[in-house]
């Protein structure tokens, strides 16, 4: 990954051109203000997206299973007709 310094005007004057260009060419960006640094911003992958997005339903399934709302095996089958 290469990382790569700008300063904050810049930043926000081309936020959609510095995006798209730290995703197709995995580049990282140290934003500063008045030389001193003040965030980074990073690409997400493809995978790490699908990761959080599974986390949440993970998160919420075993909060549904907690509070006692899930069917059992049997009540599946039956209400799709195979038993």
């Amino acid at each position: 990954m290469t990382i790569k310094f700008i300063g904050m005007k810049d930043f926000r004057k081309n936020m959609a051109k510095y995006s798209r260009k730290k995703k197709t060419n995995n580049i990282s960006y140290i934003v500063l203000r008045k030389n001193i640094p003040i965030m980074e911003v990073t690409p997400i992958s493809d995978e790490d997206l699908a990761y959080m997005g599974l986390k949440e339903q993970i998160d919420e399934a075993e909060r549904q299973v907690k509070n006692g709302e899930f069917y059992t095996a049997d009540e599946v089958r039956e209400s799709l007709g195979l038993k």
